[in-house]
Order: structure tokens, then C-alpha cells, then sequence
């Protein structure tokens, strides 16, 4: 009975919070136990050990609700070619449910005209997260992960430097998934985007010189 008794407290509470920390295969060999002590008992006992099985085992297979938010900044508007940019990254989860240690994707577009310096550093600003990751640059997305529990948030920074744009703009957007298992109550603030004007290298190519005037380089 204690490990009933258990379940049904962290159901009654909040049903999302049963979805990943409850095991299908226990929680089936405990229903199979109690079900085994119920023959003894009358019909109305064994009728409510069935409900408050099935209702169990019913909410571990429904997905756990989180609302992850995303805000990507950067330092400057506007960047010269060669100048260094620093990327900030607001993450948050504002629930209702329970992680219970699954960690949240993070990707982040680095655009072909920057190249990364060093590694992206995370700094806890609220709750408990861990388990962050840089998990590797690959084909010119960061990649990334960390455990975000309910009503904890954090800061990732990253720092990049301009390598000679062609377009007069760099655009680069960040994004953050739930793990499997779990629904983002609200979708539209997985994703927030940069923009930063790039000063255009001054050439004799691309000043035009009026007669009698000396172009200054």
C-alpha cells in the first residue's frame, strides 16, 4: 500500500508530474501485486484498485507539459569586418510539469561569415538547472543541451568574429526543443533571431573619386 499510496499522491497533485519519473514496467508489477491482495478484499475494493491503476498507468503515458522561452541577444548593431560579436542566450521554463533530468536541445545558427571563439558558457540565473552541454559545431549549428526544471533559467554566452561578409547584414536565430516525451505549451517563444549591420571595407573599387578631389582610404 505505501508505494499506492505514493503514486496517487503525485497524481492528485499534478498528473504531468507522473509522465517520466513513472517506469510502465513498475508501475504494472505494483498494479499486479495490488490487484493479488484486492481478491481478498470485497468488490468495492477491488473496484477502486483497478480505477486507480489504470487512471495511473493512463497519465504515465500522456506527455509532460513545459513552456520553454528563448531570447537571443548580441552586443552591438552594428560590427565592423574582423570585430568580435557576443552572443547571448536567455533560456527559461516556466512548467507546469516536471523535467525529471530530461534536458532540453538548444541549436543555434551560426551564419558562414562568423566563426566561433572558445566555447559556449552557461550561467545559472534562477532554480536548479544542470547538465549543460556544448554538445559540438556541426555544419554551422552550435549545438547544444541542459536540464531545465520548473521556474529555473539561465544565461548561455558565445562569442564570434566577423570574417569578411559579403551581404551588408548577419542574421543568425536560436531555437529550443523539448525533449521527447514532453509538449511545449507555447511554441512561438522557441525561437529568437539577431540581426547585426556589417561596415562595408573601403576600396579604391567602391569609392568613387570626383575630379580634383583626393579619396581618403
Amino acid at each position: 500500500m505505501p508505494k499506492l499510496k505514493i503514486m496517487i499522491s503525485i497524481l492528485s497533485r499534478n498528473s504531468s508530474d507522473v509522465i517520466i519519473s513513472a517506469d510502465k514496467q513498475l508501475i504494472l508489477k505494483e498494479c499486479n501485486k495490488f490487484f493479488i491482495n484486492a481478491y481478498k478484499q470485497n468488490n468495492l475494493t477491488r473496484l477502486r484498485y483497478v480505477i486507480l491503476c489504470l487512471g495511473i498507468f493512463v497519465a504515465s503515458l500522456a506527455k509532460a507539459q513545459v513552456n520553454y522561452t528563448i531570447v537571443k541577444t548580441v552586443n552591438k548593431s552594428i560590427v565592423n569586418t574582423s570585430g568580435v560579436l557576443t552572443y547571448t542566450l536567455q533560456v527559461r521554463n516556466t512548467g507546469p510539469g516536471a523535467t525529471n533530468g530530461s534536458v532540453a536541445i538548444i541549436t543555434d545558427v551560426l551564419p558562414a561569415k562568423l566563426n566561433l571563439v572558445g566555447t559556449p558558457i552557461f550561467t545559472p540565473t534562477a532554480g536548479s538547472p544542470t547538465d549543460f552541454q556544448y554538445r559540438k559545431l556541426s555544419n554551422g549549428i552550435i549545438n547544444m543541451s541542459v536540464n531545465l526544471p520548473l521556474n529555473a533559467s539561465g544565461i548561455i554566452t558565445y562569442r564570434a568574429i566577423v570574417n569578411s561578409p559579403v551581404e551588408p547584414s548577419i542574421v543568425s536565430a536560436a531555437s529550443i526543443v523539448a525533449p521527447p516525451g514532453f509538449t511545449d505549451q507555447n511554441p512561438n517563444d522557441n525561437h529568437s533571431t539577431t540581426q547585426v549591420f556589417v561596415k562595408p571595407i573601403l576600396t579604391t573599387s567602391n569609392v568613387k573619386v570626383r575630379s580634383g578631389t583626393r579619396a581618403k582610404i
